[in-house]
């Protein structure tokens, strides 16, 4: 979910964008998350000619629906897991009059 989110919150991005993420995924587990996320056709990449290495990842419209999937269990966490964790910050943006 890691990546999705990350495509969602970027756009398209390349292995190397995907690998510098917050989280330090390690690059053996980044490549076949990635594997399996091209082959379940929830990311792709931007131009299937272009090598891999200097390819960009997209989502595709099915992984792009997974968008309020992620934001629910964001605002799930943001109501639930403050105790746990104090830096988890709401994923419900304020209002204009609040």
């Amino acid at each position: 979910m890691l990546v999705i989110r990350d495509l969602i919150i970027h756009g398209p991005r390349t292995y190397s964008e995907l690998l510098d993420s917050p989280e330090r995924i390690s690059t053996n587990i980044l490549a076949d998350r990635l594997d399996v996320l091209v082959s379940m056709k929830l990311i792709e990449r931007v131009n299937p000619e272009k090598s891999a290495r200097n390819n960009a990842f997209k989502l595709t419209e099915s992984g792009a629906a997974l968008r309020p999937v992620l934001e629910s269990l964001a605002a799930w966490a943001s109501t639930h897991l403050k105790e746990f964790h104090s830096t988890i910050v709401s994923a419900s943006p304020k209002k204009n009059n609040e």
